[in-house]
């Protein structure tokens, strides 16, 4: 539509906004318009042919107009119910298929973790520029909190202060060369131990 009219794009505007507030949503099986206004609205194209449903509304006297009114209002009430209990439904979808990708991390008393470098953005060493480690320690479980919540202690015997969420530690693995090059790991605690970041 405003492929071929660029420069009419804010006269369009209006024309685009009623098609898609009077066409059907995928999550609820119902328009926008029916939703606020609680009921199905009357597109010119029905007018300029006259279709069944507006010579009905026509020939209605007075009281069967306020009749079909208080129908037509009853079957919006029953129109959002079951839209709210389609979205709902497929909120619970969505929800599903996240937490199936999600894993939980758990961590007991004494283990060795990584934490990572809070804020994230903060993790970047001058020296090293891009190729800066994202995640610092080894630290020691010290406590395990409510709320998948943890309490750490340095290799000094330190405790931080503060609790730190399991989503921001992940499990020890010592590298190769911290293994068996004494010398990598002297550089790796001078490195990465200490940070004014918690």
């Amino acid at each position: 539509m405003v492929d071929n009219n660029p420069r009419k794009w804010d006269e369009l505007l209006l024309y685009a906004l009623w098609a898609y507030r009077t066409s059907k949503r995928e999550a609820t099986g119902a328009t926008l318009f029916n939703l606020v206004y609680g009921y199905t609205p009357v597109i010119p194209t029905e007018i300029n042919i006259r279709s069944s449903r507006i010579a009905q509304q026509t020939g209605l006297s007075g009281e069967e107009y306020s009749q079909a009114m208080n129908i037509e209002i009853t079957d919006a009430l029953e129109t959002k119910e079951e839209a709210l209990a389609k979205m709902k439904i497929k909120k619970e979808k969505v929800a599903r298929a996240y937490n199936k990708k999600v894993v939980l991390k758990e961590f007991q008393v004494n283990d060795k973790v990584w934490k990572m470098f809070l804020p994230e953005a903060a993790y970047k060493d001058p020296r090293l520029g891009k190729w800066s480690p994202k995640w610092q320690g080894p630290f020691i479980i010290y406590k395990k909190l409510s709320g998948n919540a943890y309490l750490l202690e340095d290799i000094d015997d330190k405790v931080k202060d503060r609790a730190l969420n399991g989503n921001f530690l992940k499990k020890y693995q010592p590298s190769i060369w911290e293994q068996y090059d004494p010398v990598f790991q002297q550089k790796h605690a001078e490195l990465f131990q200490t940070s004014r970041y918690y």
